[in-house]
């Protein structure tokens, strides 16, 4: 978190570009995302103390859950049209059609495709996340 914030402070400042806002919000969803990932370690330890589960089968449920909800919520976020808000150049991206939208996935994947570093890290993120929760249910089992 540290050196997200201070990223943030010490980058280069554009005078269009409101960076001290957009580094206090970074800050607030890392934040957030500990506190989430605090209590999914701990939902899952109460769930293995109870139930004898191989860690591979959890790893697994978690991320069918994940999936089904990030499914759910990028239809919903495709839907949102931000031609009309006003701080759509720091939440919204502009396709190639040049619409805004808040996410647009299948842009993403035609970015991903076209780039082979870009794609290579994304696999490579996927698999370490995937690698990181296993662990954390292992040392939690």
């Amino acid at each position: 978190m540290f050196l997200v914030g201070l990223s943030g402070f010490t980058a280069k400042k554009d005078p269009d570009y409101n960076g001290r806002q957009t580094t206090v919000l970074g800050v607030i969803f890392m934040a957030f995302s500990l506190l989430f990932t605090g209590i999914q370690f701990i939902v899952e330890e109460a769930l293995l103390s109870k139930f004898a589960t191989h860690p591979l089968k959890v790893v697994g449920f978690e991320g069918m859950w994940g999936t089904i909800v990030y499914i759910i919520t990028l239809i919903i976020m495709q839907n949102v049209d931000c031609q009309y808000f006003p701080a759509r150049g720091d939440l919204c991206a502009e396709n190639e059609l040049g619409q805004w939208r808040l996410e647009d996935t299948l842009f993403a994947l035609r970015q991903m495709v076209a780039n082979g570093p870009l794609c290579f890290y994304v696999i490579g993120v996927t698999f370490t996340i995937a690698f990181y929760n296993f662990c954390g249910v292992c040392v939690t089992r």
